[in-house]
């Protein structure tokens, strides 16, 4: 049985890194999910997606990362099937649904721009799309629970459990190639797409109310700034994300065409992935400005609170 030493020499590094990701994931999640509860305008369908997308992250810095943390600390021989598969399941469903949703919410944004009308949309759509999206994502983390490909232990390294990359058998290899091509490179060519054409609409926009409204419109300069504040923030979070889980991404694609990779690369490449649940609130602070606004409100009003409850009573 494989013990703690024989593993990775800097298994306390790595544990000090999941503790980092665990505390930033939660405090920041927490901190948006309480935010957006706060604020004061009709919520279109992008803001239910940027919802969803900060409870799912929410939810894997509690189910996930606490587990990572806790797999981490012990020894991996010694973990049993049972915490395998569910932390192997759990990191694939709320990693895919990332992906889906960041897609979904780059198409709403082209839709939009393209058709200002469609920003009407809100809570009736969200309650058919987002369910739909989680049930997507669902069911292709629970092929490998039922049959097709399946979820391991990765040998050698602090990673834990994952999909099957290195098996031979011709079955796992069809469920890995389709897992990148449907929640890899088609979300990928799709986001590409529609953020290309948003540059070339918002472009368009701008030109014409420039020839309606002149340069110096007010009306015309806050339009566009909006929407291409929207647009900057929602090609952020995409950006974050595949900056974080292309390295896993390229790691898992060599391993599955029978590339042994060194388990350094290996936990390297799972830590930085790990650390887009981190990337979302922080985008939103900086790009969301509603969003931005209501948590100073709410942190001065923390701040307020905090100081009368101090504050010493005075004798008459």
């Amino acid at each position: 049985m494989l013990k703690r030493h024989e593993l990775l020499p800097y298994g306390e590094i790595v544990e000090c890194a999941f503790w980092a990701i665990l505390v930033g994931s939660f405090v920041l999640n927490t901190m948006a999910l309480a935010t957006f509860s706060k604020l004061s305008f009709m919520p279109t369908l992008s803001h239910y997606f940027l919802v969803s997308m900060v409870f799912n992250d929410w939810l894997r810095s509690v189910l996930v990362q606490t587990v990572a943390v806790y797999m981490n600390h012990t020894n991996f021989g010694k973990m049993s099937s049972w915490y395998c598969q569910y932390f192997a399941f759990t990191s694939t469903f709320f990693g895919l649904n990332s992906i889906i949703h960041l897609t979904a919410l780059a198409v709403e944004k082209y839709k939009t721009i393209v058709n200002p009308l469609a920003n009407r949309r809100h809570k009736k759509e969200a309650k058919i799309i987002i369910p739909c999206l989680w049930a997507f994502s669902l069911a292709w983390s629970v092929c490998p629970l039922i049959g097709w490909s399946s979820y391991s232990n990765v040998p050698g390294h602090y990673v834990g459990c994952s999909i099957s990359w290195y098996s031979s058998n011709a079955s796992d290899k069809v469920y890995v190639f389709s897992l990148f091509a449907v929640f890899f490179f088609v979300p990928l060519s799709t986001t590409m797409y529609c953020y290309v054409k948003i540059y070339f609409v918002l472009k368009t926009l701008t030109n014409k109310d420039i020839k309606r409204w002149g340069s110096e419109s007010l009306a015309a300069k806050e339009t566009i700034k909006a929407k291409v504040r929207s647009t900057k923030m929602a090609f952020a979070m995409i950006t974050g994300f595949i900056f974080a889980w292309t390295p896993y991404t390229i790691v898992s694609l060599c391993a599955a065409f029978g590339y042994q990779v060194h388990p350094l690369v290996v936990t390297c490449s799972a830590i930085f992935a790990k650390t887009s649940t981190i990337y979302n609130p922080v985008i939103l602070i900086f790009l969301h400005t509603n969003f931005r606004k209501t948590l100073l409100r709410c942190m001065k009003r923390l701040q307020c609170k905090k100081y009368l409850t101090n504050e010493e009573p005075i004798n008459v």
